[in-house]
């Protein structure tokens, strides 16, 4: 987890580093982003060297073939989650504005921020539970943890929708506010990747690597075809509903073939549920008409702690867990009050 949260922070620095030294400072403009993106690259491998330095080695042969077999049956996920994050770009610049597609763009980078705060969760996690697959409790652990991922990426996706106008105006200008409205339907492209991860488990387990690619393969052509279909007429919408599509729908197919193989009682009719409750809340924060920024605030907040709300009530975090969360920030409350 400690290095999971490092290479977050490298990518975090390196990212707000590089926007504020190439493109604010420097104003390099569209090169500014492109070095932007390589510094970051550069800050992260770094990070990774130094902190997984001991562990830097010469592998075996045949640990390479593994990694080579391993690597070429996951090669068209990657192809396909290439072409899910470009595709709709593709088709916008025929039908849009460039105007329209700064908003767009901006809104997809306000929901990165969900998938930088999740990644170092994700990578601890899969490291965690293929090393205990073999384990009597294993599927027990994955169940109980795939509550806590749900849960984490719903609010927070639930966070940036509702808080987005305030959000943009911290980060961005206020001429970037009408791409307020696509970022929490966005962050659901975000919240089926962490389905993904919880299922990905399950298929590495499972020896089902091939159904992870076949699902994102068909997640890809779904979003061309969407494309084609929706943005003509719906414009940035068309390209939002056939993001969330292409990533909602391998999900679904892979839970479906994973199950077969590879059981794991996942609480998925609960997972539906807070999805629905989520959703509605959404909905509600984005209909909300001109009100006073307090007011406003106040209004979100709520619409927020009925999430959080649900979640305990649908279980996603039990009483028992509520209590010890409780004793343990009580202890370390004394701890820090206690004099060394």
């Amino acid at each position: 987890m400690r290095w999971g949260m490092a290479l977050s922070i490298a990518t975090i620095l390196g990212t707000v580093g590089g926007n504020i030294v190439y493109i604010i400072a420097l104003r390099l403009g569209a090169a500014g982003i492109v070095l932007t993106q390589s510094t970051t690259g550069v800050v992260v491998c770094l990070t990774a060297l130094i902190v997984a330095r001991r562990l830097i080695g010469l592998p075996s042969r045949q640990t390479l073939r593994l990694l080579a077999r391993s690597g070429a049956i996951l090669l068209p996920t990657m192809l396909s989650g290439w072409v899910l994050m470009v595709a709709d770009r593709l088709f916008l610049v025929q039908y849009v504005s460039t105007e329209q597609l700064g908003y767009y763009a901006i809104a997809n980078k306000i929901t990165g921020l969900l998938h930088v705060a999740m990644t170092p969760i994700y990578s601890a996690w899969v490291a965690l539970a293929l090393s205990i697959q073999h384990e009597p409790d294993a599927k027990q652990r994955y169940a109980i943890m795939s509550r806590y991922i749900i849960m984490a990426v719903l609010s927070a996706a639930l966070g940036l929708g509702l808080f987005a106008i305030e959000i943009l105006l911290v980060m961005t200008r206020p001429a970037y506010l009408p791409a307020a409205p696509y970022v929490g339907v966005l962050a659901y492209a975000q919240v089926f990747t962490a389905f993904g991860q919880v299922l990905y488990i399950s298929a590495v387990a499972g020896k089902r690597l091939s159904a992870v690619s076949g699902t994102v393969m068909v997640g890809a052509v779904l979003n061309i075809v969407l494309n084609f279909i929706l943005i003509p007429s719906l414009g940035l919408w068309g390209a939002t509903l056939a993001t969330v599509a292409g990533y909602g729908v391998p999900q679904l197919l892979l839970y479906v073939i994973v199950q077969r193989r590879y059981h794991v009682d996942y609480p998925a009719r609960r997972w539906l549920a807070l999805l629905a409750i989520q959703f509605g809340l959404l909905a509600i924060g984005l209909a909300l008409p001109p009100l006073p920024v307090v007011l406003r605030l106040i209004i979100k907040s709520g619409l927020f702690a009925a999430l959080l709300a649900a979640s305990v009530l649908l279980g996603f975090i039990t009483r028992f867990e509520l209590e010890q969360i409780r004793l343990f920030v009580r202890h370390r409350l004394r701890l820090a009050r206690a004099p060394r």
